[in-house]
């Protein structure tokens, strides 16, 4: 195991993960737990662990410039966290036929903790060290200025690496203030930002999406991910903080991504770690500050999380922000009606509308016609706890117009029942609460 540094250093950080030496938060623990029982399994199952293919994106990795600050110009040195997410990324291949096990990254990774050179990472090797033709890269955002966030230190790190660049046949369009694409001709790839809707037609075999939280809708992931079909082993990267939507569709991301990380969904295509306090924490122990910032002491200096905590404790306008985007906690109380992070914590997952065949019932309904949402909302009392279960319409034409993405989606998972037309059918509606009033002492 002498050959592969970085491997190793991966499995020391899984280990003081797993045995608390390494404090970190439970998503953290899961992403390390996964792959330890990834690992006692591949005998037996789908994919195996290739320490080569592992090692060689660390090598590629640490070959590159810092771009800016006090390194700027030396080579990087990984740290044990980024050695595990590329490890894990990159190391696991199918068994049938040799491609990558992982096509997607999510994660949530803290302000000031190497996130963007991650990607610029990740993107220099799927242009040129992938040994795909014709790679088509994009980093991805709803802004120019935030697409650069991650596509110009990529651009500087060829731009300050002469040998890099001779070795790969790479060339540079723009300037430091303005990167424009990079290509490599000897392949006819290309690496370059995108912003907002990138439109049908592009081939990505890797996508950068920085700060998702950012993003109203998920067109640009979409986009991105539907154009990938061509590609043997492609790569969609979502790297982000948390945010202050949970109507967002990061947040949906993010709530599939916890489900695969506590077992209660299964999907080996995505590999996902979130770098965030637990709900227990009490985030005002600035000791706890460490779990959700895996570069503390290296890119996170203990000065300037001291002057964050001082500001959030001080401060109840700056708290929610300073707990999201240095904790990952997703704060929405300044941004909604209600703190839907605070609301969900009431979710009684064991419980369904059978529980209460025949007990007393309120039935709540807010008509709409044709572009809002019809709700009808059953409400049981037992002691001093609320049970809510609501029923939602929209007309069918509803989930193929404005917002179609978003409604298309709700109604697919169930969210969201659909009425035949463009306008709701008052009629289903009503038969639908006279089987409550059947069902339940209305």
């Amino acid at each position: 195991m002498a050959a592969h540094p970085h491997v190793n250093s991966a499995n020391r950080y899984c280990s003081g993960v797993l045995s608390g030496k390494i404090p970190a938060g439970v998503h953290v623990i899961q992403a390390c737990q996964r792959q330890t029982d990834n690992l006692k399994d591949s005998k037996e199952g789908a994919y195996r662990f290739d320490l080569d293919r592992a090692e060689d994106i660390c090598d590629f990795a640490e070959q590159m410039k810092h771009t800016k600050g006090k390194w700027a110009g030396s080579n990087l040195v990984l740290e044990p966290w980024q050695c595990f997410i590329l490890t894990t990324v990159f190391g696991w291949l199918r068994k049938s036929d040799g491609l990558r096990r992982f096509r997607e990254i999510y994660a949530e990774i803290p302000r000031k903790n190497g996130k963007s050179i991650l990607g610029a990472i990740i993107g220099n090797y799927m242009l040129v060290a992938d040994n795909e033709p014709a790679a088509e890269i994009f980093s991805g955002a709803t802004t120019q200025a935030q697409a650069l966030e991650v596509f110009r230190p990529a651009w500087l790190q060829v731009k300050k690496n002469p040998e890099f660049a001779k070795f790969y046949g790479l060339s540079l369009s723009g300037t430091h203030q303005n990167p424009g694409p990079i290509y490599c001709l000897s392949t006819g790839s290309r690496f370059e930002p995108v912003i907002g809707n990138p439109g049908d037609g592009s081939s990505p075999h890797c996508s950068i999406v920085d700060e998702y939280h950012e993003h109203r809708t998920s067109v640009l992931y979409d986009a991105m991910a539907t154009g990938m079909g061509a590609r043997a082993q492609p790569m969609q990267a979502v790297l982000t903080t948390a945010g202050t939507n949970t109507s967002a569709p990061c947040y949906d991301k993010r709530c599939q991504c916890t489900q695969i990380l506590d077992g209660t969904i299964q999907n080996d295509n995505i590999f996902t770690i979130i770098y965030s306090l637990d709900a227990a924490d009490d985030w005002a122990d600035i000791k706890l500050w460490r779990k959700a910032n895996p570069n503390f002491g290296v890119s996170v200096f203990p000065d300037y999380l001291k002057k964050q905590h001082l500001d959030a404790l001080q401060s109840s306008a700056k708290q929610n922000i300073i707990k999201c985007k240095h904790l990952n906690e997703w704060c929405d109380a300044g941004v909604s009606f209600y703190n839907m992070v605070e609301w969900e914590k009431c979710a009684a997952l064991d419980v369904s509308e059978n529980d209460f065949i025949g007990e007393p019932c309120w039935i709540g309904v807010d008509l709409a016609s044709k572009i809002d949402v019809t709700a009808v909302v059953k409400i049981f009392r037992q002691d001093d706890d609320y049970y809510v279960f609501p029923r939602l319409y929209v007309p069918e034409a509803r989930t193929q117009g404005e917002d179609a993405a978003v409604y298309a989606g709700w109604a697919h998972d169930g969210y969201l029942l659909t009425t035949p037309g463009n306008m709701v059918d008052q009629k289903i509606i009503t038969e639908d609460i006279k089987e409550d009033a059947r069902n339940f002492d209305v």
